[in-house]
């Protein structure tokens, strides 16, 4: 199965970090920048889980994903929620952002999907071209110690009602 074709199964996945990665960028908004609104940009933004909660607290926020079906089920949620959000198929190698926003964030772990060091550099120059003067973008990267064996794996268990999503992560 192609968890992307089913983003709300990978919301649910990820959802009880939600609140603290919404905090983070809360606690850098309030640090960073005192003018309100405050733009942000979410590439691989998937079923949008991001860009629902910091639309819920005021931002203005743009999401762009490769995936149709995680892009159409994103609006349906900022629909049925009545919020608001800029939210679109793109890709994230080369999508600028106009105008330019404060904050860009990828805290999934969503780089690890640029697999070459060609398409990376890119995708950098574009979020750097999509950021004000000023601006910050936070990366989240997945790892594994140091010491970690090749096909050591993380898995979790997330619930929701009668669902439940089972997750590995190699």
């Amino acid at each position: 199965m192609d968890c992307y074709e089913y983003p709300q199964y990978w919301d649910l996945a990820f959802r009880d970090s939600t609140r603290e990665e919404a905090d983070f960028v809360d606690a850098l908004a309030e640090k960073y920048f005192p003018q309100r609104p405050l733009k942000i940009y979410e590439p691989g933004c998937g079923g949008g889980r991001l860009v629902v909660e910091l639309s819920r607290r005021g931002y203005d926020v743009t999401g762009i994903d490769l995936s149709q079906s995680s892009i159409k089920y994103l609006k349906r949620r900022l629909r049925r929620n009545g919020l608001q959000a800029d939210v679109r198929v793109a890709n994230m190698i080369d999508f600028r952002c106009e105008p330019p926003v404060d904050i860009a964030i990828n805290t999934v772990n969503t780089f690890r999907h640029l697999t070459t060091e060609a398409d990376a550099a890119k995708h950098l120059e574009s979020v750097a071209g999509s950021l004000k003067r000023g601006g910050f973008y936070v990366i989240g990267f997945h790892l594994l110690p140091p010491d970690a064996a090749l096909e050591d794996q993380e898995v979790w268990e997330a619930r929701h009602g009668k669902i439940s999503v089972h997750m590995t992560l190699d």
